[in-house]
């Protein structure tokens, strides 16, 4: 009973200390935005520079907002244009392509 107890108690001072620190922020780094497309970033990445997925910079430090990430992810689920895994597989983007041509 006493480890039942001492598990509730470990349970609410975790939640406790959530609540303190208030809400998640909007804004991502590189490894929030990969955990939460669970891809690598090398993935993440590919995605940014093909304009799969925005991204926000300011000097060196790179963010992404949830929702952004929400519209690839919803984009995907509705059967839109899965990212390329590679620009040789015919998959670069419009502009890319156009870049490529030399237009």
């Amino acid at each position: 009973m006493d480890a039942v107890i001492e598990a509730l108690l470990k349970e609410a001072q975790e939640i406790r200390a959530l609540l303190e620190r208030g809400p998640a922020s909007p804004w991502l780094t590189y490894e929030g935005a990969m955990d939460y497309l669970q891809v690598c970033r090398t993935t993440l990445q590919r995605w940014v520079s093909l304009g799969v997925v925005r991204s926000s910079k300011v000097g060196s430090v790179v963010r992404f907002r949830r929702e952004w990430l929400d519209a690839v992810l919803e984009d995907q689920a509705l059967g839109g244009v899965h990212p390329p895994e590679s620009p040789l597989e015919g998959g670069l983007a419009p502009d890319a392509r156009d870049m490529a041509v030399g237009k």
